[in-house]
């Protein structure tokens, strides 16, 4: 559609609405004599008119041949010179007659002038406020020739009046140019001097055809021309819209709006993607955020429209967000662990990516034994929430540790599901990864653990550094796991059949670990039924909590290896 205005009448892709009316048979006689008089009873400067008039005609013939050439180039191909066909046209067929477009005609102008009512008068009036802006009556000066224009234009609607009547109920436009009507007449070989228009009834009928509704439907949706409870998006605003279109830029979207709005591709999603048409469909419905209004025109042929640029990610980036706060939170539907791709790895820790498309970064000190390891990268790892920073959310890309609204720790859930897989009383292979002064760090399943050094022995003076080399193999014996928190306790001590046995030969220690291992379990759980038994017993006695004291603990050590402990173990 050329100018904004859906004109019709013409072939596919040209929106003309106009057919030529046949010339009154006065006019033919009329060019019948003249003819008949240029062409005898002429002199010498006759004959010399005559060719000079000749040749004006050749020239003139030529220039409508180029002026014809120049509009099949640029009418050449589907949409139109320079214009992408954007809106579906198709080509007008003749199935009417003209006793059915009258018909048509009536009817449609009938229900539209009820709609939109205009008195002669108001029409008059119109056109006379029409004429002084034309001819700029105000100014302080006359410009013939505007004046002149302006005259011919209010000439050209009164001698059509009833045309142009009609006319302003399909395209209102058409009073303000009444001129430009003869050229928007379907003939291919117009004739400038027929004044009388026509208004072709196919067209308007293959117009609402393709549109989907007809001219009546349009004005009810705008009131008569009022347009009451209609405004116009705003800033900030959320607007539902269907996904019409597609280019290497973005999506389009039928928002309602005279123009189609536009998401750019970096609005589409938050996951990186290459075509809008990764995760949009043609006909998809999909809400968005207005982000700009007023924007540059993305639409070939149509660059002095403006329209609404629409943000998906805006809307997305708060669902994720507010996830996120669902956990932060602790509600019992949402899950504490996060599943997030490894997008790199960097110096500082791994930026991964949440399922939503919120970009996080886990610091080398949540990595655990995963620091620096490119083999994650393109990987689904699980990951829980160690920090987040409201104020950073809408920060923009992150380049720095500080950077990032969200921190995530890998660590804590690889000990979770450790802990899930591990019970009291296990002895597990582990590796030691570093001997600190109070603690050491081991490696169970790839997962790192620390046991603190009164864990370790019976005795507490010894030098851990001294007494485990780094990539050592050693057991450990499973003392507790807390599957919420991912808290798991190990130790050696429990496998020493008396204290500091790891001191003095640790390796026969670790040979006889699941043998003592079972002896330290039994003994550990009779220890503490019994102190339940006791404890039960204190409180039989205590009637309202008052009177008696709680007896004392059974002191001593007993050695494993005491003939004496009839095979008994207590602390």
């Amino acid at each position: 559609m050329r100018g904004g205005l859906a004109f019709v009448g013409a072939p596919a892709g040209h929106g003309l609405p106009l057919v030529e009316a046949p010339l009154p048979r006065g006019s033919e006689r009329l060019r019948g004599n003249a003819g008949h008089a240029a062409s005898g009873g002429l002199g010498t400067s006759g004959a010399t008119c005559v060719g000079l008039a000749a040749a004006a005609c050749v020239a003139a013939a030529a220039a409508r041949r180029a002026r014809s050439a120049v509009r099949r180039r640029a009418v050449d191909g589907p949409g139109g010179f320079y214009q992408k066909s954007i809106i579906p046209s198709g080509t007008t067929t003749s199935t009417m007659t003209e006793e059915e477009q009258e018909d048509f005609l009536e009817k449609r102008c009938d229900a539209l002038e009820k709609l939109m009512p205009m008195s002669d008068q108001e029409f008059d009036d119109e056109v006379e406020e029409l004429t002084w802006t034309w001819a700029r009556h105000l100014l302080p000066y006359t410009n013939v020739a505007r004046a002149d224009k302006a005259a011919h234009k209010r000439k050209t609607i009164l001698r059509q009046k009833a045309f142009f009547k009609k006319m302003r109920l399909f395209k209102p436009l058409a009073i303000k140019y009444p001129t430009l009507m003869k050229r928007l007449i379907v003939q291919d070989n117009p004739d400038m001097e027929d004044i009388r228009y026509k208004i072709s009834g196919e067209w308007i009928a293959n117009e609402e055809k393709i549109a989907g509704f007809t001219y009546e439907d349009f004005v009810k949706g705008i009131d008569g021309g009022k347009y009451t409870g209609w405004k116009l998006p705003q800033v900030g605003d959320e607007k539902e819209g269907t996904v019409v279109d597609f280019d290497d830029k973005g999506a389009f979207l039928d928002i309602g709006d005279k123009a189609w709005a536009f998401v750019p591709l970096d609005q589409v999603s938050l996951v990186p993607i290459s075509k809008a048409e990764e995760v949009l469909k043609l006909g998809q419905t999909v809400k968005g955020k207005v982000i700009c209004e007023g924007g540059h025109s993305r639409l070939i042929g149509d660059e002095f429209v403006t329209q609404f640029i629409v943000s998906i990610t805006a809307l997305e980036s708060e669902a994720a967000w507010e996830a996120i706060d669902k956990i932060t939170r602790g509600e019992s539907d949402a899950s504490p662990i996060l599943q997030v791709s490894v997008m790199s790895m960097k110096s500082f820790g791994a930026v991964v990516m949440t399922e939503t498309g919120l970009e996080a970064l886990i610091p080398n000190s949540q990595l655990a034994d995963r620091v620096g390891d490119t083999s994650l990268v393109g990987q689904t790892i699980g990951a829980q929430i160690f920090q987040q920073n409201v104020e950073k959310r809408n920060a923009g890309p992150a380049l720095a540790p500080r950077d990032f609204a969200l921190l995530l720790s890998y660590k804590n859930v690889a000990t979770k599901e450790l802990a899930a897989k591990l019970e009291e009383g296990m002895v597990v292979d582990a590796t030691v990864k570093m001997p600190l002064e109070k603690s050491l760090d081991v490696m169970v399943d790839n997962v790192q653990c620390t046991i603190r050094k009164v864990d370790i022995s019976g005795k507490t003076a010894f030098n851990l550094m001294q007494l485990f080399e780094v990539d050592e193999k050693i057991k450990v014996y499973v003392l507790s796991t807390t599957e919420e928190s991912g808290e798991i306790r190990l130790s050696t001590r429990a496998l020493e059949r008396r204290p500091g046995e790891i001191l003095r030969d640790k390796a026969g220690m670790f040979e006889r670990a699941e043998a003592t291992a079972k002896m330290y379990l039994k003994s550990s759980r009779d220890a503490r039924k019994a102190l339940l038994s006791d404890l039960e017993d204190v409180l039989a006695d205590l009637p309202g909590l008052a009177g008696g004291a709680p007896p004392k603990k059974p002191g001593g050590a007993i050695y494993l290896d005491d003939d004496d402990d009839d095979g008994g173990i207590g602390f």
